[in-house]
């Protein structure tokens, strides 16, 4: 997803393996994600809360992954893609 006033990326749902994104995991099970843009000096933060993890295929200084797998709740989940688009 683009943000329509300067057309840059804040977030990108795919899906992948969860190994992938979870390198403690040794599962290969397809699994939904989000890919989202955060703040440089966020990441840290972001990365200490549990169903977050470092980007898959993208510039880990700048994006996190989150899995949809009911570790967030879908509030917790839309106020983090709010802040991404918010903070391009």
């Amino acid at each position: 997803y683009r943000n329509k006033k300067n057309n840059k990326w804040y977030a990108l749902f795919g899906t992948v393996s969860l190994n992938k994104v979870d390198h403690n995991s040794t599962s290969t099970e397809i699994v939904e994600i989000i890919n989202l843009k955060i703040d440089k000096n966020e990441i840290k933060t972001m990365l200490n809360k549990n169903g977050v993890y470092e980007a898959y295929h993208m510039n880990k200084k700048n994006w996190v992954t989150i899995i949809f797998d009911g570790t967030l709740t879908d509030s917790e989940i839309q106020k983090f893609v709010d802040n991404s688009y918010k903070n391009i």
